[in-house]
């Protein structure tokens, strides 16, 4: 048996995916979008609930059969997108990536994936925004929540208790939803018992609309009330909201109102029932499972770059066709027609197979052995070698590690390194001049993300200006022959909300400031080279491509490379440059050291193949030494061997 057709809930279903799908293309647009989930909570609630209620109540309900439809109604189009993106990530995911993709498949074919990425991140990060299934997690609260409700209402449908059940039931969750979104606001977006009053709503609705015979309101009210609040919460939400909690309340009372309504409804007549969205929703389930993986592997083909507007449409437009060819030729065929049981056994059996696949992949570590060994050993040995974030980092220690003073022969001049993490780089190849020299002593005074600036910035740095008080009453405590400043200058341009401004000025007044310190030599380091895409998996991207290119794949790995240069950082350079003739200080410039005309070193020269960076710009340790012996005549002049303090 199914119920009676209402086009408006299908159009309902239309406004959900497509508010989903506004807030991943366009988040500065649609921040609420991904209220759209909830909408589809309550409508599932009110659809399986009316569904199971139908049926036990004539005395036909079967636990067996309801599973059966649900296998044939969820498994078909998500068996197909599971498989696409292994596949994708075959070709496009470095072995890590590759590797999570492999558990998160299998954690979706077994209806965890809510639980897996509780485990793993928050929704909002920025890491999820490269996990291809990163949307399944709501299937697995529905199909949680399905687990229970249908034996739950299996022995109190036909009873007067079943709808104070559902409401004791619904209560009991929203309060544990708003208790978990302030402790623990992770678990409240993930878990299940946090969301499933969202779905119990739509079944009390199912409950009550059996009760009386007819829609709940029936009121044109309703509906516009509805769509207002819908509107409400995407204009109101956004990530940083505590959701969902309190805030959850404007979506799911919306879609309660605007199903409350009925078909008749106007809002709903007009609206909802419209053609074009009526098509949407009944296209929305592949929609849905479609348009998240297409945009990942957009990001990750661009390098996790986000598309652009038209790239974003016509991903949009390719996810439409693929839902509307997924919804003809594979859904509707297995949904219907005859040997629904045998279909629902093999589906089962086909969605357990992507389970295993993903378990294979996670077990081979991401199936490394798909590349070269040459470029398999660069990305282990970049991922692996690099100097330790946190030594000497400001605010990291409670008490800092006597290295951080300065290490080295006594009697000797100190050189102090003062900067962010494009100063931590620096720190293996200077150790490494120190011990061959071992002529003078080394400190340091590192704070992530904060300029080395004598001038207190925006209040809003307020971590920076401490960061860089400690600096200077270190500088003067310690008395420094040499101070060596280097930053990420590009990023301190002001136009990054994130980053303080730094201008001539500003870099002047530090300058002059060190000079008044008693500091004898003053080292500036210019703009390091940046990456769209980190050099150590340069290579390993040029071979992914060589499938599409036909062209013979080989072991040989490059030096240089100018396709993925990120040029337009170096104009950074030249304000320093500038400031730094004008003080007369030591200037070094990285391009000079690790460039060539347009093209830079993605390999460290007579290194056996290892990376000049691990990421985007920051220096292997190898490559640190070699920037550092090519510049040693400028860091550590000739002068200061008979120079001490």
């Amino acid at each position: 048996m199914s119920l009676p057709y209402r086009r408006d809930i299908d159009g309902l279903r239309a406004i959900a995916v497509l508010f989903v799908i506004g807030f991943h293309y366009f988040p500065s647009v649609f921040h609420g979008g991904f209220v759209g989930v909830d909408v589809f909570f309550v409508i599932s609630g009110f659809l399986i609930t009316g569904l199971i209620r139908q049926d036990a109540a004539a005395s036909r309900f079967s636990i067996v059969e309801f599973y059966g439809r649900r296998i044939r109604r969820i498994f078909p189009a998500l068996i197909l997108v599971l498989l696409v993106s292994l596949g994708l990530g075959f070709v496009f995911m470095l072995p890590d990536a590759y590797r999570t993709l492999g558990l998160n498949t299998a954690a979706s074919a077994g209806f965890v994936a809510n639980i897996a990425l509780y485990l793993q991140q928050d929704y909002f990060a920025p890491s999820a925004e490269l996990n291809p299934l990163l949307h399944i997690w709501s299937l697995g609260v529905e199909e949680q929540f399905y687990l229970v409700w249908p034996l739950i209402l299996m022995g109190i449908a036909r009873r007067s208790i079943a709808i104070p059940v559902a409401v004791g039931l619904s209560i009991l969750s929203f309060t544990g939803n708003v208790v978990q979104t302030g402790s623990d606001p992770v678990a409240a977006f993930f878990l299940p018992f946090s969301r499933f009053w969202e779905l119990g709503a739509g079944a009390l609705l199912a409950l009550l609309h059996a009760r009386i015979g007819h829609s709940v309101f029936s009121r044109e009210w309703a509906g516009w009330a509805g769509l207002s609040l819908l509107a409400l919460a995407m204009a109101a939400i956004n990530r940083d909201s505590a959701f969902p909690g309190w805030w959850a309340l404007l979506p799911v009372a919306g879609t309660v109102l605007l199903i409350a309504a009925g078909e008749n409804a106007r809002a709903n007549r007009i609206f909802l029932s419209h053609r074009a969205l009526v098509h949407v929703g009944l296209i929305s389930y592949p929609l849905y499972l479609w348009h998240w993986p297409l945009l990942v592997f957009a990001r990750t083909i661009r390098f996790q770059k986000e598309p652009t507007i038209i790239m974003s449409l016509g991903l949009i437009a390719a996810a439409g066709l693929l839902a509307h060819l997924t919804y003809k030729f594979v859904e509707r065929p297995l949904r219907s027609g005859e040997h629904r049981s045998i279909k629902a056994v093999w589906l089962a059996v086909l969605l357990a197979v992507c389970g295993g696949l993903g378990l294979a992949v996670y077990a081979k570590e991401g199936l490394p052995g798909r590349f070269p060994i040459e470029i398999q050993k660069r990305v282990v040995a970049a991922n692996s070698d690099h100097e330790d974030i946190q030594m000497c980092r400001f605010g990291f220690d409670a008490v800092r590690p006597p290295a951080c003073e300065g290490i080295g022969p006594a009697g000797v001049p100190l050189t102090l390194v003062w900067g962010d993490s494009y100063a931590i780089h620096l720190i293996a190849g200077l150790r490494a001049l120190q011990q061959e020299r071992q002529d003078f002593r080394l400190a340091r005074v590192l704070a992530l993300g904060c300029s080395p600036m004598l001038d207190a910035a925006d209040a809003r740095y307020d971590t920076c200006n401490r960061a860089n008080a400690f600096a200077r009453d270190k500088i003067m405590a310690l008395r420094p022959d040499t101070v060596i400043i280097a930053a990420r200058w590009n990023i301190y341009n002001g136009k990054d909300k994130y980053y303080p401004l730094v201008d001539d000025k500003g870099l002047a007044r530090t300058i002059e400031w060190l000079k008044t310190a008693g500091v004898r030599h003053i080292v500036v380091i210019g703009q390091m080279p940046q990456w769209k895409l980190a050099p150590s998996v340069i290579p390993l991207r040029d071979l992914q491509f060589s499938i599409f290119k036909g062209s013979a794949v080989t072991n040989s790995v490059p030096e240089w490379d100018s396709a993925y240069l990120d040029a337009p950082a170096f104009a950074a350079e030249g304000m320093v440059k500038r400031v730094a003739a004008a003080e007369g200080v030591t200037f070094i410039s990285p391009a000079a050291t690790l460039c060539n005309g347009d093209s830079c070193l993605i390999t460290v020269p007579e290194s056996g193949g290892t990376p000049t960076s691990r990421d985007n710009g920051h220096l292997t340790a190898e490559a640190s030494k070699f920037f550092i012996m090519k510049n040693a005549q400028a860091i550590n002049p000739a002068y200061r061997k008979d120079t001490s303090r």
